[in-house]
């Protein structure tokens, strides 16, 4: 199975919706790696794994190669709902919102377990990818 790396995130747009009207959704995720990429392969798993678990209510639209913008025109597209996921690297969110700075700082964990330890904190992990949401899209993954 791929897995996306942990140094990408998914981004999913803040935006508020009637329920009770249509039960279908198609959603548009958006990233800039070319379709031979194993981030792209990833996220078509994704896109299988989102519309079998949701027994079709769910379908994801894929723009691969940039096809949309680059990263930090993706992410405005999100904030304004034209998108409603995108995977960027985490250095793109840095001029949105200071917390994402911390996936870029060098040798700020001694290993992966420790990485994968505070990042499982949820007290951590939601501080971090809460903080947009005030701007329009919070962080996923």
């Amino acid at each position: 199975m791929l897995f996306v790396s942990v140094s990408i995130l998914l981004l999913a747009g803040c935006t508020d919706s009637a329920s009770g009207q249509d039960d279908k959704h198609n959603l548009t995720l958006a990233h800039n790696h070319p379709t031979s990429h194993p981030v792209h392969s990833s996220l078509e798993k994704f896109k299988e794994e989102v519309e079998e678990r949701s027994g079709g209510d769910i379908t994801i639209s894929l723009y691969p190669n940039g096809e949309l913008g680059d990263e930090r025109e993706v992410i405005e597209l999100t904030q304004t709902g034209a998108v409603d996921i995108t995977k960027v690297s985490a250095a793109a969110l840095e001029s949105f919102r200071p917390e994402y700075s911390i996936f870029g700082v060098p040798y700020m964990f001694d290993s992966e377990e420790e990485f994968e330890e505070k990042m499982n904190d949820p007290e951590i992990s939601e501080t971090i990818y809460q903080s947009s949401k005030d701007i329009g899209f919070v962080g996923l993954t």
